[in-house]
């Protein structure tokens, strides 16, 4: 925005309804341990993700529910803190990098993986010692074939059907949910879930779903990297 162009002062920026996260297959090990997937989120340092990711109006993700979504929280920053991802990683029940079985990031390409791809394959190998293969998966068939051929980490994002924190957190996360690819269960954020349905109060509502959030985030359900946003002139 260059407040020496007359039509500056009509710019305005507006938030895309949307996320994008890695999502971990939690139904299989070594995602089965919410220390292993706290080391991953830990470990990524997503910051510089976003520095070097295509779309420049991209706003850094510390939880699910983007800006302008009603319900929606200013969240605290996820800490990169790759000596706490190695801690946690060692006090998991696979004890350290050694004792892992092997892993498999599933993505949408062609050809060679992108830069976002092999920066995250780096960091994992660097901050925690870990080997991450990458297996490509042809765009155009990508969403359709996802819950078939997800193997441990996914590359994943949703844009709201309507305006709500259910269409986010529901249609993501509940045990049942068809878009839940990685079967990641709990039964806190069920039951806040099946409440937050039935709840006519907005505040009461918006309250289960933060509280929702807060466990995501704590138990690394996924690793949120970026919200979307869209300029306009108006």
């Amino acid at each position: 925005k260059n407040s020496n162009e007359p039509i500056s002062e009509h710019l305005r920026e507006f938030p895309r309804l949307d996320v994008f996260y890695l999502g971990f297959v939690s139904s299989r090990p070594p995602f089965d341990d919410p220390k292993v997937r706290r080391a991953f989120l830990m470990a990524t340092d997503r910051e510089e993700l976003l520095a070097n990711a295509v779309d420049e109006d991209a706003i850094l993700a510390n939880g699910f529910l983007p800006p302008g979504l009603p319900g929606y929280n200013v969240r605290p920053p996820i800490r990169f803190d790759p000596q706490e991802a190695r801690k946690l990683l060692a006090q998991s029940k696979y004890g350290g990098p050694s004792g892992l079985p092997p892993i498999i990031y599933i993505t949408p390409g062609q050809g060679t993986p992108s830069d976002i791809v092999m920066g995250l394959v780096e960091m994992w190998s660097a901050n925690l010692g870990v080997t991450v293969q990458v297996r490509l998966v042809e765009p155009s068939q990508y969403y359709y074939g996802l819950d078939r051929i997800v193997e441990n980490i996914f590359d994943y994002g949703w844009i709201a059907d309507y305006p709500d924190p259910q269409n986010f957190l529901d249609v993501l996360f509940y045990s049942k949910a068809d878009n839940n690819v990685g079967g990641y269960s709990s039964q806190a954020v069920d039951s806040l879930l099946e409440q937050a349905r039935v709840v006519e109060s907005n505040d009461e509502r918006f309250e289960a779903y933060k509280q929702v959030e807060d466990i995501l985030v704590g138990d690394a359900a996924a690793i949120p990297l970026r919200f979307g946003s869209i300029h306009m002139l108006v």
